[in-house]
């Protein structure tokens, strides 16, 4: 019955463990930071190339390089999305926070 109790309390403690990690995170994973021109302990901006249709886009990473999201708007030229970019830092700089109703 000891062996017992034991097993099931090293099973709760694991699943517990397991639980509490964030398999998001996990899955991203992080990238590290190729743009020597962003500061450390900042986020930072990506662009890159798509092979499929030729087009840039950009994608916005914290500190730790995790995803925090992206263009969805493919833009014909590096300068483009460049300047999506900052047309972006502007509306995010200004940005309020407001909650969406439900239907």
């Amino acid at each position: 019955m000891r062996k017992f109790l034991a097993l099931m309390t090293l099973t709760a403690a694991l699943l517990v463990a397991s639980s509490s990690t964030n398999h998001t995170a996990i899955a991203q994973g992080t990238k590290k930071d190729k743009d020597k021109t962003t500061t450390k302990g900042t986020g930072h901006f990506e662009i890159g190339k798509s092979v499929k249709d030729n087009e840039y886009r950009f994608t916005v990473r914290d500190a730790d390089g995790k995803y925090l999201g992206g263009s969805t708007t493919p833009h014909a030229t590096e300068k483009e999305c460049r300047d999506a970019i900052e047309v972006f830092k502007k509306v995010v700089a200004g940005a309020t926070v407001t909650m969406k109703k439900a239907k």
